[in-house]
């Protein structure tokens, strides 16, 4: 049976779209594309992403209002999926199982040094067990350690960010853009 020309190109279209709708990412952008989150933006750049969260909403614990910390944090391009929750926790999904995780201590500001290093796997599990999980396709905890890839933990005031499972060819980016977080 020989299909029509029209209907051949019809269906090498849709091939490709659906294609391409495999492949979304939230930041992919032109311009400068600024999104307003519960506490704070993010704005999308052709080269990078940046997150300025700001939060006036104190997290009660017994007795103490605990005041979140404002933060800007420089991200690289092809963000899947993100989550926050708490003022503590920020995930950050990209494709290939490559995740950014970001805890930040509510309670204890001037405590730690600053520090980049590698960690343990026993500090990466307790650390990932800390991050609330969720039933989604995106749940780190579910996303296994590969051997092949690199794990970074970045240390910055109060801030803990774990580089997890990040492609060898894109580690150097992700360390160096993630260095620049700053509380404001």
């Amino acid at each position: 049976m020989k299909e029509s020309p029209s209907v051949v190109w019809g269906i090498g279209i849709l091939i490709l779209l659906s294609m391409d709708s495999c492949s979304r990412y939230i930041d992919r952008v032109a311009g400068e594309n600024k999104m307003q989150i519960n506490q704070g933006d993010i704005t999308f750049y052709p080269d990078s992403n940046i997150l300025i969260y700001r939060s006036d909403i104190g997290l009660k614990t017994d007795d103490v209002i605990l005041k979140p910390k404002p933060f800007y944090v420089k991200l690289p391009k092809g963000i899947k999926w993100y989550t926050m929750t708490n003022s503590t926790s920020f995930l950050f999904y990209y494709a290939d199982h490559q995740s950014v995780i970001i805890n930040i201590d509510l309670s204890d500001f001037s405590t730690k040094r600053d520090s980049i290093y590698e960690p343990a796997i026993s500090e990466l599990a307790a650390f990932i067990n800390t991050f609330p999980l969720d039933d989604s396709k995106y749940n780190v905890g579910n996303i296994r350690i590969n051997p092949r890839r690199r794990q970074c933990i970045v240390r910055k005031d109060a801030a803990t960010i774990l580089l997890y499972n990040i492609n060898d060819n894109k580690f150097d980016k992700f360390k160096s853009y993630l260095q620049e977080f700053r509380f404001l």
